[in-house]
C-alpha cells in the first residue's frame, strides 16, 4: 500500500499519510478543535499528577488541550453539579451550541479506540470548537447536572470501575491515541 505524506498548514496536526488525508481535512488554525478535560477534585497521588501532566504535554503537541480540576464539595454533589454548571457557563461551553459537552459515567457507552477517534473526527469536521469531557467527584454527576446536560454524551471507558485519578489517565491516553489515529501516525496498532 503506497502512502504519500502530506506536510499541512498547521503544525499542530502532524504529517500524515494520504489515505487518513482523503479521509480527514486538516484545519487551519482559526477552525481547529480545542479538547478540554474537567475533571473533580485534585489529583493527590503523584504518580498519577505525573501520568496526567505527561499526557498534557504531548497531547498538546497534536491539538490545544487544557486539564483543569475543579473544586470538590465533599459530600454534596448537588453543590458540586452546581459548581461545574456554573464553571462551563464562565468558559463559554454552554449555550452556544459550539460546544459538545461528553460525561463520563459508568452508564455510559463504551466504544473502541478507532470509534472514539472517529467521533472525535466528526466533531472537529463538523466545526465543534469545544469538546469537553467531564470526570465527577466520587459521588458522580447530580440529577440536575444531567438535567442541565441532557443533550451530553455520555461514555464510559470501560465496564470496570476505576478510581477518577486512574479514569483521569485512561482517558488522556485514549484522547492521545485517537488524536494519532486521526493523524494516521503509527502508534495505535489494530
Amino acid at each position: 500500500k503506497a502512502e504519500i505524506n502530506l506536510s499541512p498548514p498547521n503544525p499542530k496536526f502532524p504529517t500524515i499519510s494520504f489515505l487518513a488525508a482523503c479521509a480527514l481535512r486538516p484545519l487551519a488554525p482559526e477552525e481547529s478543535m480545542k479538547i478540554h478535560l474537567i475533571t473533580v477534585g485534585k489529583t493527590k497521588e503523584a504518580h498519577f499528577r505525573d501520568a496526567i501532566h505527561h499526557y498534557e504535554e504531548i497531547i498538546s503537541r497534536l491539538a490545544e488541550f487544557t486539564y483543569f480540576e475543579a473544586r470538590e464539595i465533599s459530600n454534596d454533589p448537588v453543590r458540586e453539579g452546581q459548581a461545574l454548571l456554573e464553571l462551563l457557563a464562565k468558559r463559554g461551553f454552554v449555550g452556544h451550541g459550539k460546544a459538545k459537552i461528553i460525561l463520563l459515567e459508568v452508564e455510559g457507552k463504551g466504544m473502541s479506540s478507532e470509534a472514539f477517534a472517529e467521533k472525535i473526527g466528526r466533531a472537529r469536521d463538523s466545526g465543534t470548537q469545544d469538546y469537553v469531557f467531564l470526570i465527577g467527584g466520587a459521588f458522580g454527576f447530580s440529577g440536575k447536572l444531567r438535567e442541565a446536560l441532557a443533550s451530553a454524551e455520555k461514555l464510559s471507558l470501560a465496564p470496570l470501575t476505576f478510581t477518577h485519578e486512574l479514569a483521569r489517565v485512561v482517558l488522556c491516553e485514549q484522547i492521545y491515541r485517537a488524536l494519532h489515529i486521526l493523524s494516521g501516525s503509527k502508534y495505535h496498532h489494530s
